[in-house]
């Protein structure tokens, strides 16, 4: 028997929750496609990020600034932009 099973990129390239989709489409923006992809699998590997997303909105402070979705991304944009300078590929 064969079976086949979607890895952590593919499924977030298939991911259409509404926290998902704002997410990907937010990291889209910012770093391209696949590298965006890459870093969802990286931090999400089961393909979603609604567990954290949930817990973020959970514990946010009332009367925060900025989406919970707008948080996530930023806070994985800075984490990617570390790993880059780290990598000595991205700006220093």
């Amino acid at each position: 028997m064969l079976t086949n099973t979607v890895g952590a990129i593919e499924a977030w390239a298939f991911s259409s929750t509404l926290e998902d989709v704002a997410l990907r489409t937010r990291l889209y923006a910012a770093i391209g496609t696949y590298a965006a992809r890459k870093l969802l699998a990286q931090q999400f590997p089961l393909g979603t990020a609604i567990a954290t997303v949930e817990h973020m909105r959970t514990t946010a402070a009332e009367g925060a600034e900025g989406s919970v979705i707008e948080q996530l991304a930023n806070q994985l944009l800075s984490d990617y932009a570390k790993q880059q300078r780290k990598e000595g590929r991205g700006p220093q």
